[in-house]
């Protein structure tokens, strides 16, 4: 809840170069607002969020993930 990302990467500015973990709490964020107030994840496709952490974690998928 005291998590800042939400601020820090408005309109997913900068996620492309945070950790993974930072999208994932993004998404969480995002997710979980929606719960809260209608609209956030409408919001959030608006302005590009989403769309900046599927792309950070396509790229951790496709490019840092560890093969098992």
């Amino acid at each position: 809840m005291a998590w800042d990302g939400a601020r820090r990467y408005a309109g997913g500015m900068g996620l492309a170069d945070a950790c993974v973990a930072d999208a994932v709490r993004l998404a969480t964020a995002i997710i979980r607002g929606e719960r809260f107030g209608d609209g956030t994840i409408a919001e959030a496709i608006a302005d590009g969020t989403l769309s900046a952490v599927l792309a950070r974690l396509r790229h951790w998928y496709e490019e840092e993930c560890p093969t098992t």
